[in-house]
């Protein structure tokens, strides 16, 4: 009888032991995983504009890999490129520094076709031609590695949408665009990024 009850007693031990090891599994598999809260764009935000201070709320995440966490300060920063509401703001898409408009700087507007599709942020250099019909040649090049500052964008009248860029030139740059602004088509096209 002391063999039958030393075998039961390994037994119940056994099963005891398997017992706490299978609910040590469970708990580890069924626990949260850690989240970290980062910035998630409360509503659409431009690129090349301020960042507001109620333009973010918070969201949890359990990868925060190249977002910008909760608590980062975004106030004096810029948005190199748009953000739709519920994204998350990705730090690569942060100018840390306020963008300083240099004595001369100017807005131009010009069509989205006519603007890299649209595809201009600020700190983008581009060379700025006018075409005008009836010249010859009838496009000419007026401005190189013009630094972008601010870029927006409207619908115009009938939808067409144009893009509204704000360009660092000096005062002579600044009186050839804007004599060539009135007189033909202005063509942005990007030579940096």
């Amino acid at each position: 009888m002391t063999i039958f009850s030393l075998s039961l007693d390994r037994r119940r031990l056994l099963g005891i032991g398997l017992a706490i090891a299978a609910m040590v599994l469970v708990v580890a598999a069924t626990r949260p995983a850690a989240t970290t809260d980062v910035l998630v764009a409360s509503r659409d935000i431009a690129a090349g504009w301020p960042i507001e201070p109620d333009a973010f709320e918070t969201r949890a995440v359990i990868d925060p890999s190249g977002l910008v966490e909760a608590g980062t300060p975004t106030e004096g920063r810029w948005l190199r490129a748009p953000l739709a509401a519920g994204e998350p703001l990705v730090g690569s898409l942060v100018v840390d520094a306020t963008p300083s408009i240099p004595p001369g700087a100017m807005g131009v507007e010009v069509a989205v076709a006519s603007g890299v599709l649209g595809d201009l942020v600020p700190g983008d250099r581009v060379d700025v031609y006018v075409t005008r019909a009836g010249t010859d040649p009838p496009t000419r090049l007026i401005a190189t590695s013009v630094p972008v500052i601010r870029v927006g964008d409207r619908d115009g009248l009938g939808g067409e949408r144009s893009l509204q860029v704000l360009l660092g030139v000096d005062a002579a740059t600044a009186a050839s665009i804007a004599g060539a602004g009135h007189t033909g088509d202005l063509d942005l096209v990007r030579v940096a990024r």
